[in-house]
Parts: C-alpha cells; structure tokens; sequence
C-alpha cells in the first residue's frame, strides 16, 4: 500500500492518544491460524482470509462508514472463513479495536500499522508489514516476541524477496505475500509465484490481494501457497460472495467460474 509520509508520526500519535489502552478488548481464549490453515488442508479445502477495511490510505473510502464496516464483518462471519483480517487502525484505515471483541468460531487477526508493542492487542493473530518496519528502521523480533508473550500468532507480510528472507529467518508463525510487490503499485499473482519459487518455507503461507478466480488460485496452490487472502474491495464489492465461494471450492474443481480466469 502506499503510504503518506506523515505515517510514522501519525501511528505514535495514536499510540500517545491511548487508543489501545481505551478500547482493547477484554482477553478470551486464542484461536490458532495455523491450526485453522491445517485443518482446511487436511479436509481438502482451500484456507481463505477474508480482509475487513473500511477505507485505505489518502481516504479512499471502501465503506461509507466504521457502521458499514462493522455490518460487513458480521455478514462477512457468516460465510464461516478460515479467518478474518480486520483492519483496526483508526486514522487511515478508519478501524475499530471493539470490532475484534466479538468471540468467533473462526481466528480472528488483527490488521493494523504496528510499529509499537501497545498495539499488540486483541485478536488472535496480528500482521506486522516488513515494508513499514523498514521504513521505521525497526527490527521485527522485539514485536513477534510481544505477540507470543500475548499467545498471539504473528503473520509477518511481506512484498520482496529480501522481506521473504527476513520471514523466513524470524519467528513469525505465517508468512503473507502482498500481491502489489515492492512499489505498491498493480495487483499481480507472479509476486507470490515467483517469490515461492525461489524462497520455500514450512510455515503457512497467504498470498494476498487481487486474487479472483479459480485459475489463479489452482496456480498459486501448486506452486506451494497454503491459501489465499480476498481483499477488502472484493469482500465488500458486488458479487463478492460468489467470488469467494468460487475461490473456496476452486481446488476441487467444482465451480464453474472460470470466466476471465
């Protein structure tokens, strides 16, 4: 994603605001997504995220509020995903933390712009962007280790072959491929192709972004990604839930949607 250059100063201003200590939901039991992944695996099912945001970076709104958002996640719960990715950040993304105190039968992760161990909270899982972490010359194990003493798992997010050598040599537990590559710019699949291509790891791997068809997912599956991640144009968008139930049963073979594939 592209990012304005106000965002370093933007994320600590929250933090100071106390945001993540005035609306971090009261702690439940973990839900693993890794154990989820493997479980869709081993029933020959294909692992897919779902993406909740309400707008994206420069204030393009996907939703026409934080109401719409948290209506779509509840419509979102109900097509049962092997988790949600829930965008929590309040000044770019317009995001909620209250949206991940509802108990779900499903992990629940928290996407946000972490750049502090504050907001390490809620959810069972949180993302942590490569991208942004060196923007902030930061290292990432200080943060995974925040996570784990949380008994959160971390999915570490990655867009270049360097980032994929730092996941792989971290203790993240999930390893996220962002499909818009280094420059942030078009959506394209080879990012992930070519990235497990040349970079294979045991640990489960998403691709995500601007993945809508069943031969894009047939292809990323046999070149070693564990599942995919529907972003939030498309979970919002129209037809968004054919497309995902499409995706879902895209390994089988059983949809008929291949139009433009």
């Amino acid at each position: 994603m592209q990012l304005p250059s106000s965002i370093l100063q933007d994320i600590q201003a929250t933090v100071q605001s106390g945001y993540y200590e005035r609306l971090a939901p009261v702690r439940r039991e973990r839900k693993s997504v890794c154990e989820a992944i493997e479980r869709e695996l081993a029933e020959c099912r294909l692992p897919v995220v779902l993406e909740v945001a309400t707008a994206r970076p420069g204030g393009r709104l996907l939703l026409p509020n934080r109401l719409g958002a948290a209506e779509l996640v509840e419509r979102m719960a109900l097509l049962k995903p092997t988790a949600m990715s829930v965008w929590v950040e309040p000044r770019h993304m317009a995001g909620d933390l209250r949206w991940l105190g509802r108990p779900r039968p499903f992990p629940v992760i928290a996407r946000d712009l972490v750049l502090d161990a504050r907001q390490i909270v809620g959810g069972d899982a949180v993302v942590l962007s490569r991208s942004l972490l060196t923007m902030a010359g930061l290292d990432e194990h200080p943060l995974i280790d925040a996570a784990h003493d949380l008994d959160m798992e971390v999915v570490m997010e990655v867009r270049t072959p360097e980032e994929m050598e730092r996941a792989r040599a971290s203790e993240a537990d999930v390893v996220a491929i962002h499909n818009a590559g280094a420059n942030g710019g078009g959506l394209d699949i080879n990012t992930t192709l070519a990235m497990l291509s040349a970079h294979r790891t045991t640990r489960p791997v998403i691709s995500c972004a601007g993945i809508r068809t069943p031969a894009q997912v047939r292809s990323l599956i046999s070149a070693g990604a564990s599942g995919v991640e529907v972003d939030a144009e498309t979970s919002a968008g129209a037809g968004g839930v054919q497309i995902i139930d499409a995706l879902r049963k895209a390994v089988s073979g059983k949809t008929a949607m291949e139009n433009g594939s």
